[in-house]
């Protein structure tokens, strides 16, 4: 990991990714660390379609981990338009059937969304429903 960042410290992006790539985190603050480094090296190569597709497959097999805010951050960071594949994933995650720190996340970063967009309505219910889903189980 350390060389990994090191290298793309430096300017060397495609050795990071290649480095990162081959990293089997061992606890959740290395494996969120990983994937964050990975998608903003992605992005900053002009892949953001491969940062989204990395970020989201990895809140999805990975919908509890400690640190998943910090992925959920990077994802919005990434995709800011409105009608991008983030946005659909977030919805998604948001509706999911079954309650947990997945669908919590997603219910904040939709709102955030939608005040950046300027619709204080819409968030206002998102985080009403963050709330009751948060105070009332």
């Amino acid at each position: 990991f350390l060389l990994a960042s090191a290298m793309a410290a430096t300017g060397r992006n495609k050795e990071a990714l290649d480095l990162f790539a081959q990293i089997r985190p061992l606890d959740p603050a290395l494996a969120v660390s990983t994937v964050t480094q990975r998608a903003a090296l992605l992005e900053s190569a002009g892949d953001k379609a491969a940062a989204e597709t990395l970020l989201e497959e990895f809140v999805d097999s990975h919908p509890q981990i400690e640190g998943l805010d910090r992925v959920f951050d990077r994802l919005v960071r990434i995709s800011s338009s409105k009608e991008s594949p983030a946005s659909t994933e977030l919805k998604r995650w948001s509706d999911d059937s079954k309650p947990g720190l997945r669908r919590e996340l997603a219910l904040l970063q939709r709102a955030r969304g939608e005040l950046l967009l300027r619709r204080p309505e819409q968030a206002q219910r998102l985080l009403e429903r963050l709330s009751d889903e948060i105070f009332c189980p």
